[in-house]
């Protein structure tokens, strides 16, 4: 049981690939040549409003990029979700908004010091969404905020909840 768990935490934190067709488990491929197209792991899609898109235990498919499109020094600390939902369409990450079916390009973040204004992939309760972030420092929480054309209403996390609360990583291209 420990070796499953163990398993499960490294395929959840990228060192370890899991390919839920076939089954096989590999390692991630860090490094690259010029010409070679980065593989980025798909783990599924980021809600862009309330977070309902549960989070994946591996990649469902890859992203093939080419090395210069992201500036990552590490290329085994990112992964792509799908956007789903429009909560996001005015933000600019990397200069781009985000679309209902964008591919949202994340670095992961261990240790992670939240910084006013970034564009974090939270988990609540398991579920993914993309916001940007906000620190209310008067009040002792969190404030997950939308940047769209419609209205949509900010998500508190408070400073006692964090335990039900993570920021999986920020988003550094669309």
């Amino acid at each position: 049981y420990a070796v499953q768990l163990a398993k499960k935490a490294l395929i959840r934190e990228g060192r370890l690939i899991y390919n839920e067709r076939s089954g096989q488990i590999s390692l991630p491929t860090n490094t690259f040549n010029r010409g070679t197209l980065i593989q980025i792991p798909i783990l599924g899609r980021v809600s862009c409003g309330i977070a309902t898109e549960l989070a994946s235990e591996g990649p469902h498919s890859f992203l093939p990029i080419s090395p210069s499109m992201v500036n990552a020094k590490r290329w085994d600390d990112v992964f792509s979700l799908v956007a789903a939902g429009d909560s996001m369409n005015l933000a600019q990450i990397n200069g781009s908004s985000v679309s209902d079916g964008d591919y949202v390009i994340i670095r992961k973040v261990d240790g992670y010091t939240p910084t006013e204004g970034d564009y974090v992939v939270s988990r609540i309760n398991d579920a993914y969404n993309l916001k940007r972030l906000h620190i209310d420092k008067a009040n002792h929480r969190i404030v997950l905020l939308s940047e769209s054309t419609e209205e949509y209403t900010p998500i508190f996390i408070a400073a006692e909840d964090m335990e039900y609360y993570a920021i999986d990583g920020v988003a550094i291209d669309i």
